[in-house]
């Protein structure tokens, strides 16, 4: 049916009168991976169409498939060069909602685009990761925690805040992801 549409010359920029939502986000939202392709596959679509925000969240078409945790549509995405450090309203980029469902594949697919041509993850995507990992670690998500700790986010600011704060479900989190294994950091 997309494609029906698309070849009918129905617009991809059209938005929702309240929400201010795409095509793409809509699609996005709902994980339809396939609908996603046929989006950004067509004519009308650009790099703006693809990384645009709705109102008032500012949220991207990656936002919603991430926050939903929907593995097919954020390849999908991504492929299509949306930016997985674009930040909504509250400041929250896809990769913390990703953290916060526990869905790892998709945090790994978001590290994985935010690299740099060099391999190592760029400057910018630091934060994301440092912003996420107490995000994971609240919800309990082990081997996320573990996956952006591998990648360079610091998880014994984490550890040492969550026993000055006497936060025993965000220690053990740390703690099984590996947080006191340089036994002098650990011991501070």
């Amino acid at each position: 049916m997309m494609q029906m549409l698309l070849e009918a010359n129905a617009s991809i920029h059209a938005r929702t009168s309240s929400s201010k939502r795409t095509p793409l986000m809509a699609a996005a939202q709902g994980g339809h991976a396939a609908c996603i392709r046929a989006l950004v596959g067509s004519d009308q679509c650009t790099p703006e169409m693809v990384n645009a925000c709705d109102h008032p969240q500012q949220a991207t078409a990656l936002t919603f498939a991430a926050k939903m945790g929907h593995v097919e549509a954020t390849e999908a995405l991504l492929a299509a060069s949306a930016d997985p450090l674009l930040a909504d309203a509250t400041e929250a980029t896809p990769m913390m909602y990703a953290s916060k469902r526990g869905s790892l594949p998709i945090v790994d697919l978001l590290i994985r685009a935010a690299k740099n041509g060099s391999g190592s993850v760029s400057g910018s995507v630091t934060p994301s990761l440092a912003r996420s990992l107490p995000i994971a670690a609240k919800a309990g998500h082990v081997p996320i925690v573990q996956l952006l700790a591998s990648h360079g986010a610091p998880v014994q600011p984490f550890l040492t805040r969550a026993a000055m704060e006497g936060d025993s479900a965000m220690m053990l989190v740390l703690l099984k992801a590996g947080a006191a294994s340089d036994i002098d950091l650990a011991s501070e």
